[in-house]
């Protein structure tokens, strides 16, 4: 996974699903169970993923 995804890229979920790395953040936000996965999963990438850049 690349640290700093476009905007337009999706990440393809297992079930064949594809997310936007907006979609994404929605998930976490709402703290539903594929938030929870991914964030676990993000984790374990790249914390780097969700910062927005210039933000710390």
């Amino acid at each position: 996974v690349k640290s700093t995804p476009n905007p337009g890229d999706k990440i393809i979920m297992s079930g064949g699903r594809s997310l936007s790395p907006n979609e994404m953040l929605n998930h976490i936000k709402a703290g539903d169970e594929l938030g929870r996965r991914l964030r676990r999963a993000i984790m374990a990438i790249n914390v780097e993923f969700f910062t927005p850049t210039g933000k710390k």
